[in-house]
């Protein structure tokens, strides 16, 4: 019978149902499952590298000495990690079937003098005695019935390739009482989440606080454990000041210049889902929880901006100034997860008469902000994602009527593939967004003052938003969720001159 389900798990989690788009659902909500890849490669400029998590034992050598022969325990749950200098992961497997349980061989490799993992059996060749006896008598459970099984993660330089776990199905032990050599009737599956039909996954990146030193912890969220700050790892501090558009013909000649734009702050993302067996007969394995958490310290984006030339009727438009990752994480088979900030800006503008303007503003996000953004089986929630935002004063050359509306948007892209599901969110600061007009004035009592004969009405007002979104497009996406806005006016002033 296990076998049976194990196949008919296998079709389900294979694609037996045709592959769905990718997320556009609505957070907090008891979604379908989706199944379906995520296309990493169209996430960020450039190519998508990764750097694969490697598998570390759950308890050290010291802690394993303690436990003695409770070393050999066939088990009902396993915690297998994973890590290198920047990341971790954690998965949390049960086995509830009475005819199930599992074992780690990194619990009792130390007690191990040779492994032998040539198909269709796995050997293994124990130092002494005595852990050999306690191993036949903890493993002895799986030949009292036919139906009883274990699955065996082994992490072995003859069993897998390099720094990989691997899965084996064992159905039966025979032993060699002289040579201490268990002989056991193994499958590799090949298929990992067939080693682990239910269970949990949290994948979370470590990054540092912008000017943080020493060895501190810091803590993003509610449901965040501490991690360590790295330097400046998460860092997105960028210059990208440089010209926006530029238009010369017969009838126009005018320009949008970032005079001094930029992105300061550090960025954070995690990746937690738990999947299990909902149903054995039909047979259905899906999804339980999944959710992104994104958190940032001190972020903050300048946008300060000049618009110079003679009449031209509207312009508009969107630019991506860059796009980056700030990494990539792979376990071979299991999961893949990528996180890298975007930043872009948009403009709508109006030009008559002839001469510069300059004007702007510097948006900064609460200085510590949190966002959970559930896809299914959990809640969205938030702490910050607040914007406040201070403008710069005007300046004006010429004589120059002007209407725009421009805006910067900071957006963190997140991507996640876990076995056949796959997720592709994000959430984004679309600030400051400034609508301004400006208008040259000249003659007597300008500025309501005799004393000005020139001089410059200005209104900017503001719009400050954050928002979590579907997809890869923070500026159109499929789906979109409010975090937080507030629209008002910065300025509105005249200043004049002699």
């Amino acid at each position: 019978m296990m076998h049976i389900i194990k196949a008919a798990l296998l079709f389900v989690l294979a694609g037996g149902a045709a592959a769905s788009p990718l997320l556009d659902i609505l957070p907090r909500g008891d979604v379908p499952d989706m199944p379906g890849g995520v296309d990493f490669d169209s996430m960020f400029d450039g190519a998508f590298t990764t750097t694969t998590l490697l598998p570390v034992a759950e308890n050290s050598d010291a802690v394993l000495a303690k436990r003695g022969n409770d070393k050999f325990n066939l088990k009902d749950k396993i915690t297998l990690n994973w890590k290198n200098e920047d990341a971790f992961a954690k998965l949390v497997a049960d086995y509830a079937l009475p005819t199930e349980k599992v074992i780690n061989m990194e619990d009792f490799r130390s007690e191990l003098s040779d492994v032998d993992c040539t198909p269709p059996d796995l050997y293994m060749d124990f130092k002494h005695k005595s852990a050999f006896e306690a191993a036949k008598q903890k493993w002895g459970w799986v030949n009292e019935k036919q139906a009883n099984h274990f699955i065996l993660f082994v992490n072995h330089p003859k069993c897998s390739p390099q720094d990989r776990r691997v899965a084996y199905n064992i159905t039966k032990i025979s032993y060699d009482n002289k040579k201490f050599i268990a002989n056991m009737v193994a499958e590799k599956i090949e298929d990992f989440k067939m080693a682990v039909h239910t269970g949990t996954l949290r994948v979370e990146a470590k990054v540092a606080e912008t000017g943080a030193s020493g060895n501190v912890t810091d803590t993003a969220g509610p449901t965040l454990t501490p991690r360590w700050r790295l330097g400046q790892s998460g860092s997105i501090h960028r210059d990208f000041s440089g010209n926006i558009f530029s238009i010369t013909d017969a009838s126009n000649n005018v320009r949008l210049d970032c005079t001094d734009c930029g992105t300061d702050g550090t960025l954070g993302v995690a990746f937690d889902a738990s999947w299990g067996v909902t149903s054995w007969w039909p047979p259905k394995v899906g999804v339980k929880h999944a959710y992104f958490e994104f958190w940032g310290y001190n972020v903050a984006a300048k946008l300060n901006l000049a618009l110079s030339g003679k009449t031209a009727g509207p312009k508009s438009g969107t630019k991506k100034l860059f796009s980056f990752q700030i990494f990539g994480l792979e376990i071979p088979g299991i999961m893949r997860l990528g996180f890298g900030p975007e930043f872009g800006v948009g403009y709508t503008v109006n030009l008559s008469g002839g001469g510069k303007v300059t004007w702007g503003a510097r948006a900064a996000l609460a200085a510590q902000s949190y966002y959970k953004l559930c896809f299914k089986g959990c809640s969205s929630s938030k702490t910050g994602w607040t914007v406040g935002a201070t403008a710069k004063t005007p300046a004006l050359t010429g004589s120059i009527h002007a209407q725009s509306s421009v805006f910067g948007y900071t957006a963190l892209s997140a991507g996640a593939s876990l076995f056949s599901y796959g997720y592709q969110a994000g959430a984004a600061a679309r600030a400051p967004e400034l609508t301004a007009k400006f208008d040259s004035l000249s003659g007597n009592n300008v500025c309501s003052n005799p004393a000005y004969h020139k001089g410059l009405q200005a209104v900017v007002q503001a719009g400050l938003q954050t928002y979590a979104y579907a997809g890869t497009n923070p500026i159109t996406p499929s789906s979109k969720w409010p975090i937080w806005s507030w629209y008002g006016t910065l300025l509105n002033r005249c200043y004049g001159w002699a």
